[in-house]
């Protein structure tokens, strides 16, 4: 949702580098919230794996959980500007044509 909010109002690179910035970053937060409260105790309770503490959850959550979901939002983020460059011309054309007809 931030990628899409950013970039429309500011509809150029920088504008799409931000975008894809703040949409890493929420996911980032959000997914390590959500390993925090909800998938690491579903681990704990559906697969029997060994009960974590709080510091222990919240130690893992930050030294492994985070980096590697900044490091996925990255290169998806790489991925989106490379395809989105290639496809941007008949991505406009497209959209010409829907509102033409």
């Amino acid at each position: 949702m931030p990628v899409s909010y950013i970039y429309r109002k500011a509809a150029s690179k920088k504008g799409m580098v931000l975008g894809l910035a703040a949409g890493t970053a929420t996911m980032a937060l959000i997914m390590s919230v959500l390993n925090y409260y909800v998938f690491l105790p579903a681990c704990t309770l559906f697969l029997g794996a060994p009960a974590m503490s709080a510091p222990e959850t919240k130690a893992l959550v930050i030294s492994a959980i985070l980096p590697f979901n900044i490091t996925k939002g990255a290169i998806v983020a790489v991925v989106f500007q490379l395809l989105f460059l290639r496809l941007g011309v008949w991505l406009e054309k497209q959209a010409a044509s829907r509102q033409a007809a």
